[in-house]
């Protein structure tokens, strides 16, 4: 018996996603299948969500027929099995794409430069600059 290999889904690609305990809706593919069968999308709605997102205009979402905005929500990234995924036929446009890769890598710089210069404790008798020896 031939077991289907799951369809490879593309960058911008935007899919409904049907996985056992998500409560499903549309997603926007973020890269290719990777070797393990999984994908990395972000949740899409047609409201602004109350976390950090990026507004999709409708004429950048191409096999649409809807007027609506869409929003890609930034804070909430999944990786799911390609499996659980369905084409819808729709895509982002290469410049939409582009604005929502950049605001995530936005959102990922601001998160790396809070750790980065966060407040150190002190500690006492240790030093990060060489002495020279006399």
């Amino acid at each position: 018996m031939n077991n289907p290999r799951p369809v490879a889904h593309m960058a911008g690609s935007i899919c409904r996603l049907a996985e056992p305990g998500s409560r499903g809706g549309e997603v926007l593919v973020l890269d290719e299948t990777d070797a393990e069968g999984r994908v990395r999308v972000l949740p899409l709605s047609a409201a602004p969500p109350a976390g950090s997102s990026v507004r999709i205009a409708a004429p950048d979402v191409e096999g649409s027929a809807s007027p609506l905005d869409l929003h890609a929500r930034l804070d909430r990234p999944q990786s799911v099995a390609a499996g659980a995924l369905s084409a819808s036929g729709s895509r982002v446009s290469p410049r939409a794409m582009a604005d929502v890769l950049r605001a995530l890598i936005k959102l990922d710089v601001e998160r790396f430069a809070r750790l980065a210069h966060a407040p150190r404790d002190f500690v006492e008798a240790k030093s990060w600059c060489r002495r020279r020896e006399k």
